[in-house]
């Protein structure tokens, strides 16, 4: 026995195996791509199998009812506050909800020196920003029995993860907890580690500011800065870490059963592409919000609790037709084999993104950049809708 999932490349980084396991055998390890994996140590393991009957990979997962599950269209009402989120704003405002009450919010933010991402604790407003915004690439396990702690004496407790993540911490705790809100975010999977550092190894100023898509009139941009000195904006989709990203995906994802079929969230929150024709409810800057409640959400009193959050009811066919990642796994990349093979020995990222797209091809996607720089955000966010 080498990993608790029966399938290594099954392994999603959750981190339920190592706390369940009474004698410290459980380690991680990052693979050639830059992905951690669980593994077991023969030396310590005393065959329980307890990290086995809990990896979630193993379990066979029971189907929602889809047809009892309800869905709208949201956004923050306060342009300022939408703008510094994605997704409409929701988690924020959720957040922001959970802390007034003496809540606690588990989510992931980036680490001091910006070379990877994990889950902290968050219990004031003023670190909410350390976990407002994307963050593309696979984060360290979130620590449970730290959750356990907080469910324990905290009075309300929300998380907010990937849906593989989230599906398995729900079967993780050692009983129910009526004080814990789980929220999965819409996910075509993360990219790895290395593929993060690859890309910010180019930049030799020093920074303490990443964001992969801030809005700026409405489009998505890449920011790095110091401070408020900018080093690096451009389109997010001009960058070399988009590319990675729809290149390099999780082995597990390739393969994802975590979707709205059987994820056990109380929440699934995703971008709302191409809702420029309900002209009513649109925002301007393109950055609404897919909220799917199951049927332990009392709705009237989920959305009175956010003030300038605006929602409106959806049908389930308009909201999957908009983001196919609701339902859809993802397929592994034509590119894929080449990006392995450049990754370790190119300088950058960039380089590495050069040598695995053909030139032609990255011509047509650098006019089609240009071209969406001066595109207005209703026609961006159709052509984001047909794609997805």
């Amino acid at each position: 026995m080498i990993s608790p999932s029966n399938d290594y490349k099954k392994c999603i980084n959750c981190g339920v195996c190592e706390s369940v396991c009474k004698n410290d055998a459980i380690y991680f390890e990052n693979n050639n791509e830059g992905f951690l994996y669980a593994k077991i140590d023969s030396k310590k393991c005393i065959g329980c199998l307890q990290c086995q009957k809990n990896c979630i990979a193993n379990i066979e997962l029971e189907y929602n009812l889809i047809e009892s599950m309800r869905g709208y269209a949201g956004k923050y009402m306060v342009k300022e506050e939408r703008i510094k989120s994605t997704s409409g704003g929701f988690c924020d405002a959720l957040s922001k909800y959970v802390i007034k009450n003496n809540g606690c919010v588990f989510g992931v933010a980036y680490s001091e020196d910006f070379k990877l991402t994990e889950y902290i604790c968050v219990n004031n407003f003023k670190d909410l920003s350390k976990i407002r915004g994307v963050k593309y690439c696979q984060s360290t396990n979130p620590n449970i029995a730290l959750l356990e702690k907080k469910l324990n004496e905290t009075n309300l407790v929300l998380i907010i993860g990937l849906p593989c993540v989230i599906t398995a911490l729900s079967n993780a705790f050692s009983r129910k907890y009526n004080n814990l809100l789980l929220v999965a975010l819409v996910c075509h999977g993360p990219t790895s580690t290395k593929v993060h550092n690859k890309f910010l190894s180019k930049y030799n100023e020093n920074f303490n500011c990443i964001q992969l898509r801030k809005k700026y009139g409405g489009k998505d941009y890449f920011y790095l800065a110091n401070d408020n000195r900018v080093i690096d904006k451009r389109l997010w989709e001009n960058t070399s870490y988009f590319e990675a990203f729809n290149i390099l995906n999780n082995e597990a994802c390739y393969s994802c059963k975590y979707k709205l079929s059987s994820i056990k969230a109380d929440i699934l929150v995703g971008d709302y592409w191409g809702l420029e024709d309900d002209k009513e409810f649109f925002s301007e800057d393109g950055n609404n919000a897919i909220i799917f409640m199951n049927d332990r959400i009392k709705e009237d009193e989920l959305f009175s609790n956010l003030p300038n959050f605006e929602y409106k009811k959806k049908t389930i066919n308009d909201i999957v037709s908009r983001n196919k990642s609701i339902i859809c796994k993802g397929e592994k990349s034509p590119y894929y084999d080449n990006f392995i093979k450049y990754i370790d020995t190119c300088a950058n990222l960039d380089n590495t993104i050069k040598k695995t797209i053909p030139f032609k091809i990255r011509i047509k996607k650098n006019i089609k950049i240009i071209i969406m720089k001066f595109l207005p955000i209703k026609v961006i966010t159709f052509v984001r809708q047909r794609r997805k």
